[in-house]
């Protein structure tokens, strides 16, 4: 997608329509579904600035899409405004517990969703530029497509990598689950040790993770050991 734009998930299709148009007229790009299914698959395809989120959908709820959302590596940080017609406190409190940025309940004022989504935006930006000079992150995030797909399971849908690993990729990940350090790995594989520096690296940059502990954590989510 393109930058400043926007997903909203909502079941109501006239709110869908008429803040379709609102937002637009304020210079965003607006994609709409009326369900959490059908946002996981545009998330597959390319990735919103923003979402704005009902939390009572069919088939998947605001909730667990949320949930999914800030427990994936490739997408916790995508800004996230609630939008619904509940009001409790439980309500807010667990969607900020899951990792909401903002919360409104309906009906609501307009011009305060767009100053929450203006902040939003101009938030997650400065995060991602390190400075005037340097490569402007926040683009590069934005514009390249994610290593992984959803799938369906018992009802539920769940993120799977699309990653393909090399047979020594492959090996060295099962070695560093079974706790080897890079040493014993290259033994193991009859390699050097630089190359299994160079595999874990690899391996670690693909994963989008930061330690081995994260890599296998992951690993281990996702199926991706043989035996």
């Amino acid at each position: 997608m393109k930058k400043n734009s926007i997903l909203i998930i909502d079941d109501n299709k006239k709110l869908l329509s008429s803040l379709r148009r609102y937002l637009e007229d304020n210079g965003f790009t607006v994609i709409t579904t009326t369900n959490a299914v059908e946002g996981f698959k545009i998330l597959n395809q390319s990735l919103p600035t923003l979402i704005i989120l009902d939390i009572v959908l069919p088939k998947i709820s605001g909730f667990k899409f949320l949930h999914s959302l800030r427990n994936n590596p490739k997408l916790f940080y995508l800004p996230i405004i609630i939008l619904t017609g509940k009001s409790s406190v439980a309500d807010r409190i667990q969607c900020y517990t899951l990792g909401c940025n903002a919360y409104l309940s309906k009906p609501f004022d307009v011009e305060e969703l767009l100053s929450i989504i203006r902040n939003l935006i101009t938030h997650y930006k400065n995060l991602f530029y390190s400075n005037e000079n340097q490569e402007r992150l926040y683009d590069t995030i934005f514009a390249t497509q994610n290593n992984f797909n959803f799938y369906r399971t018992d009802n539920n849908f769940q993120i799977k990598y699309n990653i393909e690993l090399t047979p020594k990729e492959q090996h060295t990940l099962n070695l560093i689950a079974d706790g080897q350090m890079n040493k014993e790995i290259a033994k193991n594989l009859n390699v050097s040790s630089r190359h299994i520096e160079r595999y874990v690296t690899r391996l670690l940059d693909r994963f989008g993770v930061q330690s081995r502990t994260e890599l296998v954590r992951i690993a281990v989510e996702y199926s991706f050991f043989t035996t």
